[in-house]
Formats: C-alpha cells, sequence, structure tokens
C-alpha cells in the first residue's frame, strides 16, 4: 500500500489563498468597511452562505485517522472553530486540492502524492482564520493527533444543511493510506 504523509502547516495568509484559489473554502468575514459606512439598515445578510434548512452542531473529534469525504452540491458547511477549552488536543483540517471528480480521477490512476493535499491547523477563536465554508464537492477531514499533549479532544460548530450527504473517497480501496505527519 502507498502511504502517502501529509505534514500539517498553521493557518496563515498563504494557505488561505492557496483553499480560496482552489475553490475548496470561502472565509466567513463581516461587510466590508466601505458597505458597512454606507449601510442605512442595522441588518445585512450576505449572499453566500443562506441557511434555510440548516442544523447547527457541536462536533468533537476524537479519531486521528485520515477519512477523506466531500457533499454534493448545495451542502456547503460553515464552520465555526470556537472553543474556550486552553487543554483541548490540536485540530487539523485535510484538504485535497482537487475537487471531487478530479480528485477521484488521480486516485483511481494512482498518480496521488503529498502535493495534492493541504493538512491545517487553524487556530481556535481567530477572527481571519476560525470562521469558513468548506464548499461542496471538497474533499477533506477532520482530525486530531495522538502525540499532542492536551486531555480533551478538539470541538467546534458546524452550520450544515439537516440530513448532510457524505461521500466516502476511500483511499485504501485503491492501495493509498493517508498518514499525518508531525509539523
Amino acid at each position: 500500500m502507498k502511504e502517502i504523509v501529509v505534514k500539517p502547516r498553521q493557518m496563515g495568509v498563504a494557505e488561505a489563498r492557496i483553499l480560496e484559489e482552489h475553490g475548496l473554502v470561502t472565509f466567513v468575514r463581516h461587510p466590508d468597511g466601505a458597505l458597512r459606512a454606507g449601510l442605512k439598515a442595522d441588518y445585512h445578510k450576505g449572499d453566500n452562505f443562506p441557511a434555510t434548512t440548516h442544523g447547527f452542531h457541536s462536533v468533537t473529534i476524537t479519531y486521528t485517522d485520515i477519512f477523506l469525504a466531500s457533499h454534493p452540491e448545495g451542502q456547503d458547511e460553515i464552520v465555526f472553530l470556537w472553543d474556550a477549552e486552553k487543554n483541548a488536543k490540536p485540530l487539523y483540517f485535510i484538504f485535497a486540492l482537487l475537487k471531487r471528480q478530479q480528485y477521484l480521477e488521480k486516485l483511481l490512476a494512482g498518480r496521488l502524492t503529498a502535493d495534492d493535499y493541504l493538512a491545517l491547523r487553524p487556530p481556535m477563536n481567530d477572527p481571519l482564520w476560525s470562521s469558513f465554508a468548506v464548499l461542496h464537492g471538497t474533499v477533506h477531514c477532520e482530525c486530531t493527533d495522538g502525540w499532542s499533549g492536551g486531555t480533551l479532544a478538539p470541538s467546534f460548530f458546524v452550520l450544515e444543511p439537516l440530513a448532510l450527504d457524505v461521500r466516502r473517497t476511500d483511499e485504501s480501496a485503491h492501495g493509498v493510506r493517508l498518514v499525518l505527519g508531525r509539523s
């Protein structure tokens, strides 16, 4: 079996740019200063995040293995990395840098390498990097590690469609094992 080690990086400007340029994530931001200065009402709803049939959930991650999946069109997840616990283990997001169909083609052809992934350790409670939408078709997962300190499993919130359709990519069936490396 081919083992691919994915080394995590801290979330920052360069990593955010990679995610957005690949169409995997959109960061949740307040309206810019120009819009806010000219706003005539007390409420502004952006067009990017409809939430008519969504549930708001607390998610706690206990697993250390990488199990990638994606969600179909119309099923974006909005992630809020808010947690007051300081003793939590690190939370990692693993992203394939290809959307689902291209990713599966490369997986089936046996041509995936570590360069096809971005493993991130996003900060908790950060106004720039702790809120984002994982767009449909984005191959991703969350996990923690088995070697860092901390006594609690990491938790975060997600606003996602009710009855979220999880479509596993099942790398092991194609002779690939993804492993989270140490940063």
